[in-house]
C-alpha cells in the first residue's frame, strides 16, 4: 500500500509540475510520457521525487560568489529534515545524517555536491543575483531545461539527488552530506573547508559527473589567472561614427569537458574581425570591448564598440559578413548558430581607449595559451592540458581578463603558467594567480570503484565507462585533505553545461539515483571484505 502510494503521489507531483511555472508554456504533457519511454513505476517516483527537489533549489538565486540565499535554504531545509546543518565561513553547509534502521552499522559515507552554478542568460535583464531559474520539464521528449538561461544542473541535480536520499527514498547508512559553495569559480569553498571534514570517513561519492554510464576516478587541477591594468586608458576619439560588433550564437560549453570539441571562443573570434578590419586598411578606435561571462566557460558571444570615419562603415559592415562566412565554412558544423554583425551605433562615446593599451590586449590575446595544450600519452582522448580566456573586459578605464589553466600533469601546469606569466609582464600587467583546484591521481586500490562497476552491471546489464576527466571536481582537495579516501564521482546525462543550452536528460535520474542507492547498500559487504 505504501508503495502504491508513493507511485500516485509521484505521478501526481509529476502532473502537477507540467501546469505550473516549472515546465514551459504549452507542454501538456504529463509524467505517463516519461513512463511510455520505458520508466518503470518505481523509476518514475524517484525522478519526480529529485524533480521537486531540483525545481524548489532553482527558485533559489545562486550564482558563484553569491550563495547567500541558496546556503540559508539549505540550512532551513536540513532543520526540517530534523538535522543539525553547520554553515561554515565561506557558507558551506555540512550535516550528519543518521542510517536507516538495520543500517545503523555501515561506515559513514560522504555525499557531495556544489550549491552554485554558472550563470548565463540570453537577456540582458537577467540578474543571476535575484532571478530564479525557470525551469522546462519536457515530458514529451523526457529533457528539462531553462527558460532563456543555463539551467544549473551542474550541480543541482546532484544536490537535488542527494536530498532525495536524505528524505529516505532508499535506505542507506550513515552520511555526512557537503554542499559547497564556489566550486564553478575558485574552488574557495573547498579550499575553506574544515579538514576535519572527511578525517573520519573512509569512502566519499561525489554526485557531479554529467555521464549517467561512466564513473569518473581521476580529474585534473586548476589554475584561475586574473589580470588586470588600469590608468590613463582612454582619449577622445578621432574618428565621426561608432559602430558595433557583435558575435553571437556559439556554443560555449564547460572549458575542460568541452575544450575539445572545436567549439569557438567568442572573445578570439571578435579579435580576428578587428584584426580583418586593419588589413582592410579599416582604421578603428575602440572603446569597449568585452566578451565572457566566467573563467571556466567558453564564451559564447563578445561585443566591441569602435569608432570609425563614417565613409568606412559600409566597408566594415562587408568584412564583418566576410568572417562569419569564414568561420562558418570552417566550423560550420559545430557553430551552425554563429552570427557576426557591425552596424552603427546611436552615438558616439566621449573617450575610447588609447593604442598603446589597445596594443597591449592584442598581444595578451595573441600570447596566452587558449584550447587544448596537451592530449594525454596514457588515455586515448583524454585532454591532458588546456587554458580557456573566459573573460576580457576593455574600456577606457582599465583591462581586466580571467583565464582557467586545467591539467592533470604538473610539468604541464607550470609550462602553461610560465607561457602566460611571460606575456603578462612583458605587457606591463598585473596577476594573481588562483590555485582552484587539486588535481585527483587515479587510486589503484579503490574499493568503491569495483563496487560501483558490479552494481552498474547489475543494474543495467552493461558495463560502466571508467574515465578520467578534464575537469576540476572537489575530489582533488578532499584527496590531499585524507589520502586515504576512497572516493568516486557519478551524475545524470547532461548537455551543454554553462550555456543556455544546457540540457538534463530525464531518464538517468533514476539510473543515477539508483546507482547511487546500489553503492551505499553494498558498502558493507565491501568494507567488510577490504578488512574494516
Amino acid at each position: 500500500m505504501r508503495k502504491t502510494m508513493c507511485v500516485f503521489l509521484a505521478i501526481l507531483l509529476a502532473v502537477s509540475l507540467g501546469v505550473t511555472g516549472a515546465c514551459a508554456e504549452g507542454t501538456d504533457s504529463s509524467a505517463d510520457d516519461i513512463k511510455n519511454r520505458k520508466l518503470t513505476e518505481e523509476e518514475l517516483a524517484v525522478a519526480t521525487h529529485v524533480i521537486e527537489n531540483f525545481v524548489a533549489l532553482a527558485g533559489v538565486p545562486r550564482p558563484s560568489h553569491h550563495e547567500e540565499k541558496v546556503s540559508a535554504f539549505l540550512v532551513g531545509w536540513a532543520k526540517e529534515m530534523g538535522l543539525e546543518p553547520v554553515q561554515d565561513k565561506v557558507l558551506n553547509v555540512v550535516f550528519d545524517v543518521p542510517a536507516t534502521e538495520g543500517y545503523e552499522d555501515c561506515p559513514r559515507v560522504g555525499l557531495q555536491g556544489h550549491m552554485d552554478m554558472v550563470c548565463v542568460g540570453d537577456s540582458p535583464d537577467y540578474d543571476p543575483e535575484n532571478d530564479p531559474i525557470r525551469v522546462a520539464v519536457d515530458y514529451e521528449n523526457a529533457t528539462m531545461t531553462a527558460e532563456g538561461t543555463s539551467l544549473g544542473a551542474d550541480d543541482g541535480i546532484g544536490c537535488a539527488i542527494i536530498m532525495s536520499m536524505v528524505q529516505g527514498l532508499a535506505p542507506h547508512g550513515p552520511l555526512r552530506v557537503i554542499i559547497t559553495v564556489d566550486e564553478e569559480d575558485g574552488m574557495t569553498g573547498i579550499m575553506n573547508i574544515d579538514p576535519a571534514t572527511v578525517a573520519d570517513l573512509k569512502y566519499l561519492i561525489n554526485v557531479d559527473s554529467e555521464v549517467s554510464d561512466s564513473v569518473t576516478v581521476s580529474t585534473a587541477g586548476g589554475v584561475q589567472i586574473d589580470i588586470s591594468d588600469s590608468g590613463e586608458y582612454g582619449k577622445a576619439p578621432e574618428g565621426d561614427l561608432a559602430v558595433t560588433v557583435t558575435v553571437s550564437g556559439l556554443a560555449g560549453g564547460h572549458s575542460g569537458v568541452d575544450i575539445n570539441k572545436g567549439r569557438l571562443n567568442a572573445i578570439y573570434v571578435l579579435d580576428s574581425v578587428l584584426e580583418a578590419l586593419t588589413k582592410e586598411g579599416i582604421a578603428y578606435e575602440i572603446a569597449s570591448m568585452e566578451g565572457g561571462t566566467a573563467s571556466n566557460a567558453i564564451p559564447s558571444k563578445a561585443a566591441a564598440m569602435l569608432v570609425i570615419k563614417a565613409e568606412d562603415l559600409e566597408k566594415a559592415v562587408s568584412v564583418a559578413e566576410e568572417q562569419e562566412a569564414a568561420w562558418k565554412e570552417s566550423a560550420g558544423e559545430t557553430e551552425p548558430g554563429l552570427e557576426i554583425v557591425a552596424a552603427a551605433a546611436d552615438t558616439t562615446p566621449d573617450a575610447v581607449v588609447t593604442g598603446e593599451e589597445a596594443g597591449k590586449t592584442r598581444a595578451l590575446l595573441d600570447g596566452l595559451v587558449n584550447g587544448v595544450y596537451t592530449m594525454s600519452e596514457e588515455i586515448e582522448g583524454l585532454v591532458e592540458s588546456s587554458s580557456n580566456l573566459g573573460i576580457l573586459k576593455l574600456t577606457p578605464e582599465g583591462l581586466t581578463a580571467c583565464c582557467y589553466e586545467r591539467s592533470s600533469n604538473a610539468e604541464k601546469t607550470e609550462e602553461i603558467l610560465a607561457i602566460d606569466r611571460k606575456v603578462i609582464e612583458e605587457n606591463g600587467l598585473s596577476a594573481e594567480y588562483l590555485p582552484s583546484g587539486d588535481a585527483w591521481p587515479y587510486n589503484p586500490d579503490s574499493v568503491l570503484l569495483p563496487l560501483t562497476e558490479k552494481v552498474y552491471q547489475e543494474q543495467n546489464g552493461s558495463d560502466i565507462k571508467v574515465e578520467a576527466l578534464h575537469a576540476t571536481l572537489e575530489c582533488g582537495t578532499f584527496a590531499v585533505m585524507n589520502p586515504g579516501l576512497d572516493m568516486v564521482s557519478i551524475g545524470p546525462d547532461l548537455e551543454n553545461v554553462h550555456s543556455t543550452s544546457e540540457m538534463l536528460y530525464l531518464r538517468t535520474i533514476p539510473k543515477t539515483f539508483n546507482l547511487l542507492a546500489g553503492i551505499l547498500a553494498g558498502i558493507a559487504e565491501a568494507d567488510a571484505g577490504a578488512g574494516r
